[in-house]
């Protein structure tokens, strides 16, 4: 199997999250439920950088957050795409791996 192979299928993977999902039966939202926050913002000066953290409960609806209402880079996601850009150069000429 080639890198261009691999490159596609793990592209494609990426693809799966953009699926829509028919529910099975009508589901009840529970009733909306105001965020609990705590304060993570020790751990971020100690660390020196910014956390991001929500979590709900589907059961209960009760959602958990720190800086809930923000958006954050998603850095797994764009390594895939730097890893294939580095790749593309790599096979190119422009780049060693050794480096």
């Amino acid at each position: 199997m080639d890198r261009r192979t691999v490159l596609a299928a793990l592209g494609g993977l990426g693809l799966i999250g953009c699926a829509r999902e028919e529910p099975l039966a009508p589901v009840a939202e529970p009733a909306p439920v105001a965020p609990e926050t705590f304060d993570l913002s020790a751990l971020e000066a100690s660390e020196g950088g910014r956390l991001g953290f929500a979590a709900k409960d589907a059961g209960t609806g009760r959602v958990l957050a720190w800086r809930g209402e923000e958006r954050f880079v998603y850095c797994s996601t764009f390594k895939m795409y730097l890893a294939a850009a580095t790749l593309l150069r790599v096979q190119g000429g422009e780049e060693r791996l050794d480096r």
